[in-house]
């Protein structure tokens, strides 16, 4: 039996320091004896692992315990020697044994955080001038070495560079990135010198230095252009094989053309005199030997003339006029004799319209009075005109004249002489219009017994030199009329006196007319005919009026005149 409570042979903790643990033994006889054994429990060694420890990936750690003696570490970690731990937690224990043999135990953990991914960004070319920015990612906090700013502009220089970003992120962690950036030097473009040209002229820019070039103001590399009066600057933007653009300038001034104008063409006529004047320098010339300002000719035909003016910057402008002479018409006429009182036409020939003085008409019929030169202008297709002239000689003509010895004839005395008053002829024609003629100078002539009225006598004279002039005169041969009249009739069927009918003598049958009209003016009978007399008859009824005094009226012309009688009187009917 043990004290303190101990069991004998049962497992038990004693406390710290040394006890005495007392054990009575009694043997099979009953025999009771006792004993002692001091049992020392030591106090365990306090070990410590060491506080907790958070690290970045890659990093070494060193666990070294205290406490203790000596120390034994699971994973593998070897007391104080350093070792790189996982990513992620680690829980490390230590094992301690001190003086005694005691042994305790502690532990820490580890925490391995992960790297930051840095990313310095795509490496880069550029060109020579050309403004970037570095900007790292992946981290929190960034530190570019070359002076370079994160996420700042800067340029680069030529050639190729390499740039280490440190990236920390927000455990602290750091890793780093590089991105190299090329530059590429710029081409060296030239736009080629500067130009002086003339209005008008065509130029063309090339540049050079690169492979491809853009030009301002619209112009293409190599094509030709015309630019206006004045200096423009042009701008080329050379592009070499890298992309690489550069600019070079070129100035072009354009100076103007002197004003020269050699005025419209001109259409002239054979003959006429030419004047070209035109204002500009001292350069001023013409072709064909043309002088400024001095009168010229020109034979037929067109011709072109050129002028030419010049600047003391060289440029020269020309004009052309072009002047077509056309040939003047061959205008002719012809000289005529005439007669007075005869008509003459003139005619020009050789042209294509006539204009004459003298009021004549080309081709018109006209009647001059005296001999007289007149002119005529001719005009041909293209206008242009040339004259001639022509004498129309009148010759002196012979004057036809005469008297009538006896104006009152009749066709019981119907002859009379004629006194020949002409000149300047030498054949006389008389014609006495009855149809018969005679060439006495001063004949003698009887008319017509039996036709009254008027006869037109001609007297056609000739001179020496063939003219000829009439004259008419009208000689008038009254009618000895008669005119007798019943002044009563009979009409009782006897056969005697049966009609009543007026006898003319003198008048016009086909101008006759015959009325009978009763006592209170009726028509009774009409007759047209000299030959028809009135029978007594009313005609209207077709019957015999009664006895009575009738009044008659008759209308009748005399022969060969205009003159109408009119005669009224009375008859009486007896049965």
């Amino acid at each position: 039996v043990w004290d303190n409570g101990v069991t004998d042979g049962v497992s038990f903790v004693p406390p710290l320091g040394t006890t005495t643990y007392t054990v009575t033994g009694t043997d099979a006889n009953g025999c009771v004896n006792t004993d002692q054994v001091n049992v020392t429990v030591n106090p365990l060694p306090n070990v410590n692992a060491g506080p907790d420890q958070t690290v970045c990936d890659g990093a070494a750690v060193t666990l070294s315990g205290s406490g203790a003696v000596t120390y034994v570490w699971d994973n593998g970690v070897t007391d104080g020697v350093s070792f790189v731990p996982p990513l992620g937690t680690t829980t490390y224990n230590v094992t301690g044994t001190d003086a005694n043999g005691c042994v305790s135990t502690d532990q820490v953990d580890v925490l391995v955080n992960p790297l930051p991914v840095v990313d310095a960004g795509n490496d880069q070319t550029l060109c020579e001038g050309t403004v970037t920015a570095l900007s790292g990612s992946g981290a929190v906090t960034y530190a570019w070495d070359n002076g370079v700013t994160n996420g700042t502009m800067f340029t680069p220089p030529v050639g190729t560079t390499t740039y280490t970003v440190t990236g920390t992120d927000a455990n602290g962690c750091v890793n780093t990135d590089q991105v190299d950036i090329h530059v590429d030097p710029l081409p060296l473009v030239d736009a080629g010198p500067n130009q002086s040209l003339c209005e008008d002229d065509s130029t063309v820019l090339y540049g050079s230095g690169a492979v491809n070039y853009d030009w301002s103001n619209g112009v293409i590399d190599g094509v030709p252009f015309v630019q206006p009066v004045g200096t423009v600057t042009y701008t080329v933007a050379g592009t070499d094989v890298n992309g690489c653009t550069n600019l070079d300038q070129v100035s072009i001034t354009v100076n103007p053309l002197p004003i020269v104008d050699a005025g419209q063409d001109t259409t002239l006529c054979e003959g006429t005199s030419i004047i070209f004047s035109v204002t500009g320098t001292s350069n001023l010339t013409w072709d064909n030997g043309v002088v400024n300002g001095v009168p010229f000719t020109q034979p037929v035909g067109t011709v072109d003339y050129t002028v030419y003016d010049s600047l003391p910057t060289g440029c020269t402008a020309t004009d052309q006029v072009s002047v077509t002479v056309n040939p003047l018409p061959v205008v002719s006429a012809y000289d005529i004799v005439i007669c007075p009182g005869d008509g003459v036409t003139l005619e020009g020939q050789g042209a294509t319209s006539y204009s004459w003085t003298g009021g004549v008409i080309d081709g018109v019929e006209f009647f001059p009075t005296q001999t007289t030169t007149y002119e005529v202008t001719g005009t041909n297709n293209f206008g242009c005109e040339s004259s001639a002239t022509a004498q129309v000689v009148v010759l002196p003509g012979p004057t036809a004249d005469f008297d009538v010895l006896d104006l009152s004839l009749s066709t019981t005395s119907p002859g009379t002489g004629f006194t020949n008053l002409s000149s300047n002829a030498t054949t006389y024609e008389w014609t006495f219009g009855d149809g018969t003629s005679s060439n006495e100078f001063e004949p003698y002539h009887d008319f017509p017994t039996d036709e009254a009225g008027s006869y037109e006598v001609i007297l056609t004279v000739t001179s020496p030199e063939g003219c000829v002039d009439e004259r008419i005169k009208y000689v008038y041969v009254t009618l000895d009329y008669t005119i007798y009249v019943p002044n009563a009739f009979t009409p009782d069927n006897n056969g005697v006196n049966e009609v009543f009918k007026p006898v003319l003598d003198g008048f016009d049958e086909t101008d006759y007319t015959l009325y009978i009209f009763n006592r209170w003016g009726e028509l009774v009978f009409e007759s047209h005919d000299m030959n028809v007399g009135w029978d007594g008859e009313y005609s209207q009824y077709d019957k015999k009026v009664q006895d009575g005094v009738f009044t008659w009226k008759i209308e009748a012309r005399i022969k060969n005149s205009s003159d109408t009688k009119i005669f009224v009187g009375h008859a009486s009917i007896l049965k």
